[in-house]
């Protein structure tokens, strides 16, 4: 995690009251994990006030974020634990696609692994 990154969350952990539930932006109801629509009007203001068209997404983003990591060579586990993955199946289903020239390097290897042992 980038050094700034962990600063904020120090920070914004210290100005919550030191938290026991490790949950960075708990309901303000519940004190639970939010649910999936929590952010749905933040995120129609946050569009417009960018600019951005309003049929975005923000899970888009999120599948933007994970595509950009398995194409840039991040191992599969590191991006799945860093998108609440326990596993790497579903990064594999559906995103091992883009790893670029994966295949060629794993035949190439292979390849000079059967030449030494000739």
């Amino acid at each position: 995690m980038p050094e700034q990154v962990r600063k904020a969350l120090k920070g914004w952990r210290i100005q919550q009251g030191n938290p026991k539930s490790g949950l960075v932006f708990p309901s303000p109801v519940t004190g639970e994990r939010l649910s999936k629509s929590a952010l749905d009007s933040c995120w129609g203001w946050i569009k417009q006030d960018a600019g951005i068209h309003d049929e975005l997404q923000m899970y888009t983003l999120r599948h933007n974020f994970i595509s950009w990591l398995v194409m840039k060579g991040v191992p599969l586990k590191v991006v799945a634990d860093m998108v609440g993955h326990a596993s790497i199946e579903m990064i594999d289903k559906h995103y091992a696609h883009l790893i670029e020239g994966e295949t060629t390097k794993a035949s190439k290897s292979f390849s000079e692994l059967l030449k030494k042992q000739a």
